[in-house]
């Protein structure tokens, strides 16, 4: 499993760790953003120490769950 592999480096928008918006920890755990942004994605890179020519590309989405609940009333 990706996400228990202390030899990879995760990026999220191809900043290592993400920033003061977005971020991931060293195992791979993702924190979304208390605001939602108005991209409603974000790109999270997994790349392997041992093979780095081989990253592990995910692209997340957000919905406003409250926006989303009000449009089915």
């Amino acid at each position: 499993m990706l996400r228990n592999n202390p030899g990879m480096t995760w990026k999220v928008n191809g900043i290592t760790g993400g920033d003061s918006t977005v971020a991931i920890a060293a195992k791979g755990l993702y924190a979304a953003p208390a605001i939602i942004t108005d991209s409603h994605s974000v790109k999270v890179t997994a790349t392997s120490i041992v093979v780095p020519s081989v990253p592990a590309l995910a692209r997340v989405t957000f919905d406003n769950f409250l926006a989303m609940l009000a449009a089915y009333r």
